[in-house]
């Protein structure tokens, strides 16, 4: 009777796993730093999280090359043309708002209502 060796049978099941590819992407430099914008330098990203980095020129220069900016997606609109609109009645909704960590910007969120 042939009995197919240890190697034979672990053959499928590495080809299965090879064939799945990865289960986690880390975004790239271009869609991590998208809606970010450095006060100096080029932004990259680490794990998939923007960073800024100086370059030699702005390193010279003494530069802070940190994110000066960010587009979070749970910003609700800076300016009335960009208000998030909300319309009454409607269900109720619970979420958080955290402290600021930076005390050079401020985060406006600018909601419209409007009868429904």
């Amino acid at each position: 009777m042939y009995r197919p060796s240890p190697l034979a049978r672990l053959l499928p099941c590495v080809l299965v796993l090879a064939a799945c590819g990865p289960t986690l992407e880390v975004p790239d430099d271009a869609v991590a730093c998208a809606k970010v914008r450095c006060t100096a330098g080029t932004c990259f990203a680490t794990g998939g999280q923007p960073l800024c980095r100086c370059g030699p020129w702005e390193q010279v220069a003494g530069l802070s090359c940190v994110v000066g900016y960010f587009d979070a997606p749970d910003d609700h609109g800076g300016s009335p043309g960009d208000a998030t609109w909300l319309s009454a009645p409607m269900d109720a909704r619970e979420g958080r708002i955290d402290v600021g960590q930076r005390e050079d910007m401020a985060d406006r969120d600018l909601f419209a209502l409007m009868q429904g």
